[in-house]
């Protein structure tokens, strides 16, 4: 009986467990049954680069740019906006219109604030106040923490953990350019952990050229 291809598959199997000996898998609760998340070490920047193995594969294989630009270019451009004088009402049912979850405050093209739904429950709704009365200067938060377009996605995830934050205004030499929420890095989060997968499993099943 020929072994050969049994000898090759568990060449590739070691080849690439060699290779991403500073990486860790991890099957979360939520993953599907088969799929595991390949998991980088700390780094102050992220970015899921695979390149040549033992110079066996083509280079690069796949290149995903973790940065705040790269997501921002698959959103729709327009940055819906509301006046430190609009009622909160107005507000929050815009936020319901766009199917968003913040919208930055601007007046005379500066922004001055974000106003959330978080926002609208503390202040609002548990004080016993009307929306239809009550103005979004009155309730959004203006110590704003924002991100820049070249900024990595690892380093807004931190932002967002440390300032417990949802939404982060992208600023570009002082002008609102677009904003970024939890969900979007999450979202471009699994995206490019499971084109890793896919190509790792190409590879370890024989899918490249040796």
């Amino acid at each position: 009986m020929d072994y050969s291809g049994q000898a090759d598959s568990a060449s590739r199997r070691s080849s690439v467990t060699s290779h991403l000996s500073p990486f860790t898998f991890h099957r979360p609760p939520l993953l599907a049954p088969g799929f595991w998340l390949l998991t980088p070490p700390p780094a102050p920047r992220f970015s899921l680069i695979i390149g040549s193995m033992c110079g066996r594969l083509p280079s690069p294989i796949m290149e995903v740019a973790g940065t705040v630009s790269w997501i921002l270019a698959q959103k729709n451009s327009t940055v819906w906006t509301v006046r430190p004088d609009t009622m909160v009402y107005d507000a929050i049912k815009m936020m319901a219109d766009k199917n968003v979850g913040a919208l930055p405050v601007v007046q005379n093209d500066k922004l001055v604030g974000i106003v959330s739904e978080r926002d609208y429950t503390r202040k609002v709704i548990l004080q016993g106040r009307s929306s239809k009365e009550t103005r979004v200067s009155e309730i959004m938060s203006t110590n704003l923490v924002v991100t820049h377009p070249n900024e990595s996605l690892t380093g807004c995830m931190h932002m967002m953990t440390d300032k417990r934050v949802r939404h982060l205004p992208v600023l570009e030499d002082g002008k609102l350019v677009g904003i970024l929420s939890i969900g979007d890095a999450l979202k471009w989060l699994i995206s490019a952990q499971t084109a890793t997968i896919e190509h790792l499993e190409q590879y370890i099943s024989g899918g490249y050229p040796s």
